[in-house]
């Protein structure tokens, strides 16, 4: 989902409009919070991860605004912590 967003920012962004962030993907960036704080009171792991224990990405996803850098910032920092779960847990053992 998050990858989808990137993408239509991207194309916006081709469009001569660099810095912001069309009203369409803001309510989509904040649906991806939505997504996350659910899963977050399902899984208390993700709580511990990512909630204010963690990472606090609902928070940060919150503060992206219409600012494409910030959308970026934390596109790249939802990267890292894939990539460091799949390093983690190689192959999805203990799923």
């Amino acid at each position: 989902m998050a990858a989808s967003v990137k993408n239509s920012i991207a194309m916006e962004n081709n469009n001569g409009n660099e810095q912001k962030i069309s009203s369409e993907m803001k309510n989509e960036i904040q649906y991806i919070r939505l997504k996350l704080v659910y899963q977050m009171g399902r899984e208390d792991a993700v709580k511990t991860w990512l909630g204010k224990k963690g990472i606090d990405l609902p928070e940060i996803i919150k503060n992206i605004g219409d600012d494409a850098k910030r959308f970026n910032d934390f596109y790249r920092l939802l990267e890292s912590i894939v990539a460091y779960k799949k390093f983690l847990i190689p192959n999805n053992e203990g799923r």
